[in-house]
């Protein structure tokens, strides 16, 4: 989805102690109805195809190139939402989609992301009747759908820009998505940190980061993830470390605040018994409720 971004400066800093940065973690550009047609990279199957794995009846418009059309999906999951999967019904527009290629388990995967509109479809759609499905394909012998979720919690959604992309392991891509909006000289972004575990999508972890502006509230929160090095574990562990920087007030406020910063920090662990990631750190809820005290 393309928008303007009016959000205060957010920047999310990888460093991979012992294990090289991604080079292609760069996101793809977005894609429209008329490229549905155009074949995808190394494959005979166009983008029409392999979106109707998630939008079966998907149809572009005999007379404009613009739209296409579906009624149905697959069942799906939503990200904020521990609950069976459902299927959306309606007119359904699909009105973007946006590729990006990661690697799971040393396979080449291709996920999609779909942004879909609808002013009558059911009650599966988890914000005012837009929902934005990330689906994954493996590639390899074929094209084949692999896991699709709603990941849409707010206005604008898609997969974070800087970087989009890192390295898990050698053999193993991590990915984050965004969804946020911006209000009053306030921004609001949930950020959520993924990777494909058995072929489904697993959450490392997920942060909200509130900003704002204006005189004794000008905060920037800036979220760093950092691969630690060693352990026993299939996956390795995961430092989340969240600065907090109170901008000092500009001359124009009546009553000036000093600057200063401080820093939650978390580890995630991979626990393999349950097989998702942990952290016995209280700092996200301490920083949750920092923001929410201020909201």
């Amino acid at each position: 989805m393309i928008h303007t971004r009016i959000l205060l400066p957010l920047l999310v800093l990888f460093a991979t102690s012992n294990l090289p940065a991604q080079s292609n973690n760069q996101v793809s550009k977005t894609l429209y109805p008329k490229d549905l047609a155009a074949t995808i990279a190394g494959s005979k199957k166009t983008y029409l195809e392999l979106i109707r794995q998630v939008l079966p009846d998907l149809k572009m418009s005999d007379t404009d190139p613009d739209v296409a059309m579906a009624h149905t999906t697959v069942p799906f999951k939503h990200l904020s939402e521990d609950a069976k999967p459902a299927v959306l019904e309606g007119d359904l527009k699909l009105d973007s989609f946006q590729p990006q290629w990661i690697n799971s388990e040393g396979r080449r995967i291709l996920l999609l992301e779909l942004d879909v509109s609808s002013e009558n479809a059911n009650q599966g759609m988890n914000y005012e009747g837009e929902a934005t499905f990330l689906a994954a394909f493996n590639t390899a012998p074929a094209m084949k759908l692999l896991e699709v979720m709603d990941i849409k919690t707010d206005r604008f959604t898609g997969f974070w820009e800087t970087p989009a992309v890192f390295r898990l392991t050698a053999r193993t891509d991590s990915f984050l998505v965004y969804s946020e909006h911006s209000n009053a000289g306030e921004s609001f972004v949930d950020l959520t940190m993924l990777f494909l575990n058995h072929n489904r999508f697993e959450i490392i972890t997920n942060l909200f980061i509130f900003n704002t502006q204006g005189c004794g509230v000008g905060f920037i929160e800036t979220p760093h993830f950092r691969i630690l090095p060693g352990g026993s574990q299939k996956y390795p562990k995961i430092a989340v470390n969240v600065v907090v920087k109170k901008e000092p007030d500009p001359p124009e406020c009546d009553h000036r605040t000093r600057g200063y910063s401080w820093n939650y920090s978390m580890v995630y662990v991979w626990d393999s018994t349950k097989s998702e990631y942990k952290t016995n750190s209280r700092q996200m809820e301490a920083l949750d409720k920092f923001n929410r005290d201020r909201n």
